[in-house]
């Protein structure tokens, strides 16, 4: 939690000093929320979000426009899948193609992940912008 803290209270100081935030501290919280959902870090998704105030549906810049839950559904991290839900993320984003997080839980073979998706309300009848449907 270290970098995090640090991060939240570099922050806070900046808006008492009236400084807000700038696009290099948008694009620190950007990449650290999603490294934190591809590992599943939980207790650092909450910090970032809560605390150093991350936008929980960022859109990464490099990687076809998919979102922390993206990464989380990829990766298998069904925790850190629930906790972004619960924070606010979009169960049925569609990424620059289409791609949901389901799409990626069930290419993947993530199937606690699938079924934790479906519970929280993905659709899985969404098709893709070239009309595919989870497998």
């Amino acid at each position: 939690g270290g970098p995090y803290i640090w991060l939240s209270c570099c922050l806070e100081l900046n808006q008492r000093r009236g400084r807000g935030r700038g696009a290099g501290d948008d694009a620190f919280r950007r990449d650290s929320l999603l490294a934190a959902a591809t590992d599943g870090a939980v207790g650092r998704v909450e910090r970032l979000v809560k605390v150093a105030g991350a936008d929980v549906n960022v859109r990464d810049e490099k990687w076809f426009g998919d979102t922390p839950l993206h990464f989380a559904a990829l990766e298998g991290k069904v925790d850190a899948v629930h906790k972004l839900v619960s924070l606010g993320a979009e169960v049925n984003a569609a990424n620059d193609a289409g791609l949901t997080p389901l799409h990626y839980a069930a290419m993947e073979g993530k199937l606690e992940v699938v079924e934790r998706l479906l519970q929280l309300g993905a659709d899985a009848k969404q098709q893709t912008y070239d009309g595919r449907t989870p497998p």
